[in-house]
């Protein structure tokens, strides 16, 4: 079981400075444009305390959150002001969460998409929104096996990876998608 807790950076605006490393105290006071990973980790931190009993959470070299214990598995994602994190006691997670008021360029479709992919798309499914998919499932899958983009992302069939669900958030006008849960259970929470 995957447990998807999706928050609106505008409503959750607050964070505590105290419970991050002085580099990234540092480096959050400069960029100010970065401030929804910060809210993000700082509501990753209330969950795994809250919901998981984690107390300790370190920062890697990179002021990303880690670990102590292999206990507990997360992942992070935003897309405009939306944060989505997933944690699973039982699975590694990969996710990713993409705004569908995002915009698509023909040229990005073209280069981004598996050739596979561009012929595949169904009828009933604008460009955008199967970009989308094809783009979320790519980066959760990515993300699952630790390696992040680094592939060319058009070398990539998501027609193989239709095993991994899309949820399209219609209200919130999101996509999201979930790599990880082997029994195919996910919970979605909406703090929204």
């Amino acid at each position: 079981m995957i447990n998807v807790f999706i928050f609106d950076s505008r409503k959750n605006k607050e964070y505590d400075e105290k419970l991050f490393p002085e580099s990234l105290r540092f480096y959050l006071k400069n960029n100010k444009k970065d401030e929804i990973s910060y809210i993000a980790y700082s509501l990753l931190i209330d969950i795994l305390k809250d919901c998981y009993k984690v107390e300790k959470i370190d920062f890697d070299f990179t002021n990303k959150p880690i670990l102590t214990t292999d206990e507990v598995n997360f992942n992070i994602s935003h897309s405009g002001n939306f944060i989505a994190i997933g944690v699973s006691c039982q699975n590694e997670v990969g996710i990713d969460i993409e705004s569908l008021e995002r915009d698509i360029s023909d040229n990005l479709y073209n280069r981004a998409l598996h050739p596979q992919e561009k012929i595949s798309k169904p009828e009933t499914c604008d460009k955008k929104t199967h970009f989308l998919m094809c783009h979320t499932r790519k980066e959760a899958f990515l993300k699952l096996r630790g390696t992040g983009f680094n592939v060319h992302p058009n070398s990539l069939n998501t027609y193989y990876l239709d095993h991994l669900p899309i949820y399209n958030l219609e209200k919130e006008k999101l996509i999201l998608c979930v790599a990880g849960a082997s029994d195919g259970r996910v919970s979605i929470n909406k703090s929204l």
